[in-house]
C-alpha cells in the first residue's frame, strides 16, 4: 500500500513539474517570453527588433523611432517594444534564438518579429523593404506597424 502511496505521489509530482511554466536560461529568449506576459497583460502585440550593436542598419532604425515622436507614441500604444541581440549562427544562444524566432535573420537585420500575445508569430518583417535612400521612410514603418498591431 506505500509503494501504491508513493508512486501516485511520484507521479502526480511529475506531472505538476511538467506543467510548470518553463524559463529559458537564453536570455534574449526570457525577454522575449517577459514581453509576451507584459503584451497578454495590456493587450498588445510584441515588436521583437533582432539584431545588435554591430549593424549600421540597427541602429539608423533605433535612431528613426527614437527621433520621430508619431511612430514611437505609436509604437508605445499597440506594442511592447523589445530589442534582442544576434550575434552569429556560430553562437548556440543566437541559434537558439533565431529557432524561436522562426529563422528571422534569413532576412537580414534589423528583422521585426511581431508575435501575438500567446507568444505565437504573426508575422516577420524584413525591414529593408521599409528603407528610403540612406534610412527608414516613415510612412513605410508606419503602416507596416499598422498593419500588425
Amino acid at each position: 500500500m506505500k509503494h501504491v502511496f508513493f508512486l501516485t505521489l511520484l507521479c502526480v509530482t511529475l506531472s505538476l513539474v511538467s506543467c510548470a511554466p518553463s524559463v529559458s536560461s537564453n536570455p534574449e529568449i526570457a525577454r522575449i517570453d517577459s514581453a509576451v506576459v507584459v503584451a497578454k497583460n495590456t493587450h498588445r502585440q510584441v515588436l521583437c527588433q533582432m539584431g545588435g550593436d554591430w549593424c549600421k542598419w540597427c541602429r539608423l532604425l533605433n535612431q528613426e523611432i527614437a527621433s520621430d515622436t508619431v511612430l514611437s507614441q505609436f509604437i508605445d500604444e499597440f506594442f511592447i517594444y523589445i530589442h534582442v541581440t544576434y550575434n552569429g549562427k556560430d553562437d548556440p544562444q543566437s541559434q537558439a534564438l533565431n529557432d524561436r524566432l522562426q529563422d528571422a535573420a534569413r532576412f537580414g537585420f534589423p528583422v521585426w518579429v511581431i508575435l501575438n500575445q500567446h507568444g505565437n508569430i504573426v508575422h516577420i518583417q524584413n525591414t529593408a523593404y521599409l528603407e528610403s535612400g540612406f534610412g527608414y521612410d516613415h510612412q513605410r514603418l508606419l503602416d507596416c506597424l499598422n498593419d500588425w498591431k
